[in-house]
């Protein structure tokens, strides 16, 4: 069995979702964390 995990950092979303969408939809990962999402 192969799992996949994501971490990535955000920085408050700056760059935007779109950003961070394209990347987690390539990647496809099973687990996703998030680092320094903010406030919102």
């Amino acid at each position: 069995m192969r799992l996949t995990v994501v971490t990535y950092n955000v920085r408050g979303f700056r760059d935007g979702v779109d950003r961070l969408a394209a990347v987690v939809e390539r990647l496809a990962p099973d687990d996703l964390l998030l680092q320094e999402t903010g406030p919102r």
